[in-house]
């Protein structure tokens, strides 16, 4: 999909999200080299080749291989800090797949999108919110179901950090159904944005 004008917003927040990782004094040089940057990307690329293009320049100009490390670490940590119960919720449930995929969904919402600034405190509240006010299964479980079943190989794409840790919970589900499915999870091969690698995946114990 080629670049779209509502792309803009979005990519001019994650540089001005950044740039405080460089020093004040540093930050007008910065902003010049990402604007430049950003005015001579071909429009008729994907939208995911300009972030890479312009978090390589963040990475160098913040001396950092990973501009999120921090806000990674204290969601992926939060989020194990509610796995227990999510388990526990699991396999207490009368269909824990059914269940186990509700929650991989639910936590689709914790996205770092820069535009918005999120709070993620605020996103597990809601999550938690919606777990205890909701419990409609997707209409679609069964097919998928079954799909699982008869399937030999599945490749799960892995979306945001933090998410990931919740992942585990379906992929395990996933494997009771079929214990001798070739299962992959695939990660970003190095950092991007809130994009899962493979030390997220790692921490969760997806590997296991």
């Amino acid at each position: 999909m080629k670049i779209q004008e509502a792309c803009l917003p979005c990519l001019v927040s994650l540089g001005v999200r950044c740039a405080a990782l460089i020093p004040a004094a540093s930050r007008p040089a910065f902003y010049r080299d990402f604007f430049h940057t950003l005015a001579n990307v071909d429009f008729d690329q994907p939208a995911p080749l300009a972030i890479g293009l312009l978090y390589r320049l963040i990475k160098q100009k913040a001396k950092t291989g990973d501009p999120y490390a921090s806000l990674r670490k204290q969601v992926n940590t939060q989020v194990a800090a509610e796995i227990p119960a999510l388990i526990r919720r699991i396999r207490s449930a009368a269909d824990p797949f059914a269940e186990a995929l509700r929650l991989a969904a639910l936590a689709n919402s914790f996205d770092f999108n820069p535009l918005h600034q999120p709070d993620f405190t605020q996103m597990l509240q809601d999550f938690q919110h919606v777990l205890l006010s909701s419990s409609s299964p997707f209409k679609e479980t069964d097919t998928f179901r079954q799909d699982l079943i008869r399937a030999q190989t599945v490749l799960v794409l892995g979306d945001n950090f933090g998410e990931v840790m919740i992942d585990r919970l379906l992929l395990e589900q996933i494997r009771i159904l079929n214990p001798k499915l070739q299962l992959y999870y695939a990660v970003r091969g190095c950092p991007v944005v809130n994009d899962v690698i493979a030390a997220d995946a790692r921490q969760a114990g997806i590997e296991r």
